[in-house]
């Protein structure tokens, strides 16, 4: 009994100097802060916005003004500054665990389909299977942060200084418009590093007031909204395709016997080649989208098929497999233009075909309007009397294509660009542009030259 009796005095004497060693190491880390200064502004599309805090070592206690700022916030917030640094973002450190995906997979929904009422039930069913997979989220991470996420109109930053009572110091700085504003640059003990690591956001969100400018951004808010953003523009392409094959599932069967679907969609768009305009009371023009590949095509040259859609069905899926061959035999048969894609085969190249020709009744209607608009009659008239054998091809980059028409006698025509990436092999100073009378594009114009089948600029 004496024995246990001593036992007894020895565990309370060890537990009472591990409490006092704690105790100490708290107030030692209290201790070795001497003030944190918060300097957090915001401009943009709206009123800006600033602020500066200090947060003073008052003995035991932090002082913001004459609030409390409890010592265990600073000690977190000091920890988590010598924390190893987080090269990228990961699921486990934003705390998207397995149990958040499972709870926030019902949306949002595509632009284009509606909400989840409107949506087919394999179309809810392949959104959550996306974003329930840790693997698929996680993929989806950098497009949230910078270098790859930025806008416009939205210009955070936040400098953060802490000044140690030994005359060293720290900072924290970020211009991030990203939740959590990751990546922090951090600067301790004279060495500068960046991370992505959220818990220093939280554990400064923390000492801060609620209404502190930037303070919901570093406290994570908006991540929930950015992650969901993020998955329903990747897994769209997938969303259309299923759309697609519940609308016109048969049509696409016969396409595929000779085709590859890369993507498909139905959606009541209009562009200079297809559509109706989305104006007055007029009904909107429903169409089957499909962009089509097959091995005797090179690489980046595809079809851009678009059939009208009505009642689940789409129209002239017979007429468009009988008379595609002859318009992608053309357009690889120009000798010069043939060589470039031999040597440029990051260029993307489309066919088009629009209901029942490649050059169809819209495209006929918009180039003959910008012919006019910059004296050009004299090709509008050439063409009419071949729009049925002529090729358009879309040349370059999404949002900046050129509009190009291949000739029976394999002259080409540029009708207008929107960019660099479509002018194969000219530059935007060859041409000389001019305002197009529809469908305006803002980086180019309509043009109007012709090209000899050896691939000289004749006019």
């Amino acid at each position: 009994m004496f024995r246990d009796f001593r036992l007894l005095i020895i565990s309370a004497t060890i537990g009472l100097a591990l409490a006092l060693i704690c105790v100490t190491d708290v107030r030692a880390q209290q201790a070795e802060v001497k003030q944190i200064i918060i300097n957090s502004r915001w401009g943009g599309l709206g009123t800006p916005a600033a602020a500066e805090l200090r947060i003073v070592n008052e003995g035991p206690d932090f002082l913001l003004g004459r609030n409390h700022v409890d010592a265990e916030l600073v000690r977190a917030f000091m920890s988590s500054l010598r924390g190893p640094a987080v090269p990228e973002p990961n699921l486990e450190n934003l705390g998207l665990t397995r149990e958040w995906l499972l709870k926030n997979h019902d949306g949002p929904f595509s632009r284009y389909q509606g909400g989840p009422d409107n949506r087919a039930t394999n179309q809810q069913e392949l959104y959550r299977k996306r974003f329930d997979d840790p693997s698929f989220v996680s993929q989806l991470l950098p497009g949230l942060f910078p270098p790859r996420a930025f806008h416009t109109d939205d210009y955070p930053g936040i400098h953060v200084q802490i000044d140690l009572a030994d005359g060293s110091s720290a900072t924290l700085s970020s211009h991030s418009q990203s939740p959590y504003m990751l990546p922090w640059s951090v600067t301790v003990a004279g060495t500068t590093h960046d991370t992505y690591d959220a818990n220093i956001s939280r554990a400064l969100a923390a000492i801060m007031p609620k209404k502190t400018v930037n303070r919901e951004r570093i406290s994570g808010e908006g991540l929930t909204e950015a992650i969901k953003e993020v998955a329903d523009r990747v897994v769209e392409p997938e969303l259309n395709l299923l759309d697609a094959e519940n609308r016109a599932g048969d049509a696409l069967a016969e396409i595929r016997k000779q085709f590859t679907v890369v993507d498909a969609e139905i959606n009541s768009f209009h562009h200079p080649e297809y559509g109706t305009e989305w104006s007055g009371n007029q009904p909107h023009e429903t169409n089957l989208h499909a962009t089509l590949t097959r091995q005797t095509l090179p690489t980046k040259v595809s079809d851009a098929l678009v059939l009208e859609s009505r009642e689940n069905k789409a129209d002239g899926v017979d007429g468009f497999l009988q008379s595609i061959s002859k318009y992608e035999s053309l357009a690889l048969s120009v000798p010069w233009l043939s060589s470039y894609i031999q040597g440029n085969g990051k260029v993307p190249i489309r066919i088009s075909y629009v209901h029942d020709a490649s050059m169809g009744a819209k495209a006929m209607m918009v180039f003959a309007a910008d012919m006019h608009a910059i004296h050009r009659d004299d090709l509008t008239q050439e063409l009419r009397s071949q729009q049925s054998d002529t090729v358009l091809l879309i040349v370059g980059n999404t949002y900046a294509e050129s509009y190009w028409l291949v000739l029976s006698d394999k002259r080409m025509v540029l009708w207008r660009f929107n960019g660099p990436s479509g002018l194969l092999k000219w530059n935007p100073s060859d041409f000389v542009t001019a305002e197009c009378a529809d469908y305006g594009e803002p980086f180019g114009g309509c043009v109007g030259a012709t090209i000899s089948p050896d691939g000289s600029l004749l006019r």
